[in-house]
């Protein structure tokens, strides 16, 4: 695209200016696949939930320019589909609550209580009514993930009082 932009006669200003337009809608698209592929593999759970669920918060802090409270209880050893899973869920309800519930707040908590892994993820947006959930697939998605691995997520919300996600999973074996 560059190079056809730099070919066309300088007369030609409206194809040049397309061309133009092009290579920088190419180069959003590609920016935005690459950020897509990254968050399809977070190498950051290689460093353990807590990291990757700290940089993910960081991450979204810095671009939305939202404030993000991230508590955790010294978690270690998860195994792998656990990990993948919670942080799935977190990124989801984290994207939901940015895109949907426009909070100038959001709290992130991981902790662990005897044998069950629980997050809590809580924003201070403009809520929701749970009874007309849209047909999105973020919640049902989020449900799925932990049903598979015994575990369960919970939304409470109500129109201007914000939304909380309560997501719990067994560490014992997977179930």
């Amino acid at each position: 695209m560059d190079g056809l932009g730099r070919e066309l006669p300088s007369r030609s200003g409206k194809e040049g200016a397309l061309a133009q337009n092009l290579l920088r809608e190419t180069q959003g698209l590609a920016d935005d696949v690459h950020e897509l592929s990254h968050q399809l593999h977070s190498s950051t759970l290689q460093l353990g939930l807590e990291f990757a669920l700290k940089s993910l918060c960081r991450t979204i802090e810095r671009q939305k320019h939202i404030a993000i409270e991230f508590q955790s209880d010294r978690i270690d050893g998860l195994p792998e589909e656990i990990g993948l899973s919670m942080f799935r869920v977190a990124q989801e309800a984290l994207n939901n609550a940015v895109r949907h519930g426009k909070p100038s707040q959001i709290k992130v908590s991981l902790r662990k209580q005897e044998k069950v892994l629980c997050m809590k993820v809580t924003d201070t947006g403009l809520g929701f009514d749970t009874a007309n959930v849209s047909d999105g697939l973020g919640l049902i998605s989020m449900q799925e993930r932990l049903r598979f691995l015994g575990g369960t997520v919970v939304v409470n919300s109500q129109p201007g009082a914000g939304t909380e996600v309560n997501a719990e999973l067994p560490l014992q074996e997977s179930a």
